[in-house]
């Protein structure tokens, strides 16, 4: 009797769930063609920004890195 009952409360767990969601997407504001395309363009030149800047750090922590450990090793720094 009581698995019966607790199928029941979690189905109207589910259902109730499930409402609210539906109810939460009715809220979003989906961008239009033009915003949409503004705002990608806007997150891939950004990346492709992040993405030269770690570029150019990790080659100047190679290059110090490298010249450190050729330092140590007495073979001079390059």
């Amino acid at each position: 009797m009581e698995d019966v009952r607790e199928r029941k409360d979690f189905t109207k767990l589910l259902r109730d769930t499930y409402h609210d969601y539906l109810g939460e997407f009715k809220k979003i504001v989906w961008p239009g063609p033009k915003e949409l395309v503004k705002k990608s363009v806007t997150v891939i030149l950004t990346s492709i920004m992040f993405g030269i800047i770690i570029f150019i750090i990790d080659v100047i922590f190679n290059w110090l890195i490298n010249g450190g450990i050729n330092l140590f090793q007495g073979q001079g720094w390059l």
